[in-house]
């Protein structure tokens, strides 16, 4: 499996254990892992975890796993386009989901910059056209994240959405809403971390 651990990471997650019992919260976004996965056997093996998550979140538009493994499997089709699922964990309890894939953002004539798009965005075949892109914007997307864990996922996240961590400096979050999780916490690091943000 591919994946890329954060700092204080502390070892593979074991999906089929049981997540839930003599479990203590986190007090610090040390005691958190981050993992990236772009191994899309994870992708199948995550939809349990993802699911119970959804019901954690406050927000209304965090997606379903079923919707988002949909997606990707169509739209995935593009071959310049790599699963990009950033994970955090409290121990086995799945406490985060950035739902991002890797693609290329063209400035006009320059050379396509790598950036990361939130799954269920960009889905057109035609993206070498940013602006003409064949899916337009019909959904707002947002990351998943437990209600409870906001500040500590939020802090975690700062360690993560860098350019040197993400080796890229170009976030494509086009269909964000104001009332969002990324727009409400994340957006103010993003900048701060120099993101191109569009």
């Amino acid at each position: 499996m591919d994946m890329i651990r954060a700092k204080n990471g502390v070892g593979a997650i074991e999906l089929d254990s049981k997540p839930y019992i003599d479990w203590q919260k986190a007090t610090n976004k040390n005691e958190l892992m981050v993992e990236v996965f772009k191994d899309e056997i994870f992708f199948e093996e995550l939809s349990a975890h993802w699911n119970n998550l959804k019901q954690r979140t406050d927000s209304l538009m965090s997606m379903p796993y079923e919707w988002a493994y949909n997606w990707w499997k169509h739209y995935r089709k593009n071959k310049k386009r790599t699963l990009f699922l950033i994970t955090v964990w409290d121990g086995t309890r799945l406490v985060a989901i950035a739902p991002l894939y890797k693609d290329f953002f063209n400035f006009g004539e320059l050379k396509p910059e790598p950036c990361l798009r939130i799954i269920g965005s960009r889905g057109g075949y035609s993206s070498d056209v940013d602006y003409l892109d064949g899916y337009n914007i019909i959904d707002f997307l947002d990351f998943l994240v437990d209600a409870s864990y906001k500040e500590l996922v939020t802090d975690k996240f700062s360690d993560v959405f860098t350019p040197d961590f993400l080796k890229l400096a170009v976030l494509d979050f086009n269909q964000v809403n104001k009332g969002s999780y990324l727009k409400r916490h994340l957006y103010p690091i993003l900048e701060e971390n120099h993101f191109l943000i569009k």
